[in-house]
């Protein structure tokens, strides 16, 4: 089952910009080395380009919404100031990265997100909003997640001690873009929990015969992953979380139905951190049973 989406927040961008790098201030004579925002590139970011010793730039044309950096070194690491008019500027420098602002603030603008739900399901007592929090916090740095630090929990289960592991995997290039990919994931698992009901356990009962402990439990899907890919198809960041229990799997069928319910009305409402949004989702709820 697919269904794709679009936010209606991102705003799309087409354009360009082009810079003319001189070796002599005022913009004498021919440009040794121009520079372009796309040039071929989807992301309509130049990247770093070492263009060397200038000592003047010059705006060729440049389309609404687009800049250049300039950088006193070749690795662009050590930022002079951005340049967007069509005037000749004396500036030295020896790096240049051209953009468009868009995709500078949001390094997620114009890309896909690929929402994968697994198909086999897990019962457990803890909210899959929390289990996939939980996952990423044990598992998870700054750039990058170790499946192998899972998150442990115990919890007994009509008379049946359940351990349950949750872990995570995946690659990004930033705090932001990691818990942006976390809401997500926590936003498509919390819908497509099913089968909430009490668990009576050892059950305590009050002086009037009334159970005190019951716990809520859920069954909820055992795998969930999000990509994000550019409009060429390359793969920007993606989070995995799997989920396992030793005696609780619940054997519900958690595709069945709900993948318009997401895309209508879940995924598309998660909020933008940082500045870190999709612009469009693409959901795949495995009925192969493939996790």
């Amino acid at each position: 089952m697919k269904v794709t989406i679009f936010s209606l927040f991102v705003a799309s961008v087409a354009g360009n910009i082009s810079l003319l790098a001189f070796k002599d201030a005022g913009c004498p004579g021919d440009p040794f080395d121009h520079v372009e925002s796309q040039a071929g590139n989807p992301e309509q970011n130049s990247g770093c380009i070492p263009v060397g010793d200038y000592k003047s730039v010059n705006i060729a044309n440049a389309d609404s919404g687009f800049k250049c950096n300039l950088y006193s070194d070749t690795s662009c690491n050590n930022f002079i100031k951005s340049v967007s008019d069509r005037v000749c500027d004396s500036t030295e420098g020896q790096g240049v990265e051209c953009f468009a602002q868009a995709e500078f603030d949001n390094p997620f603008f114009e890309t896909t997100a690929r929402v994968t739900i697994g198909k086999s399901s897990i019962n457990t007592d803890i909210n899959p909003d929390q289990w996939i929090r939980d996952a990423v916090s044990s598992g998870c740095a700054d750039r990058g997640c170790d499946p192998n630090t899972p998150f442990t929990s115990v919890f007994d289960h009509f008379l049946k001690k359940c351990e349950q592991h949750g872990s995570a995997s995946g690659s990004f290039d930033s705090t932001d873009e990691r818990d942006y990919m976390t809401n997500v994931l926590a936003t498509a698992m919390q819908t497509f929990m099913t089968n909430i009901k009490q668990d009576g356990a050892n059950e305590v009962v009050d002086a009037s015969g009334n159970p005190t402990n019951l716990v809520l439990t859920f069954d909820i899907p055992s795998f969930a992953q999000i990509v994000i890919v550019d409009n060429s198809g390359a793969i920007k960041a993606q989070l995995a979380i799997s989920l396992s229990t030793d005696k609780c799997t619940s054997g519900i069928d958690v595709c069945s139905g709900i993948v318009g319910t997401v895309a209508s009305s879940a995924l598309e409402a998660v909020p933008v951190v940082g500045g870190v949004a999709s612009a469009t989702f693409d959901i795949i709820c495995d009925a192969t049973g493939q996790d």
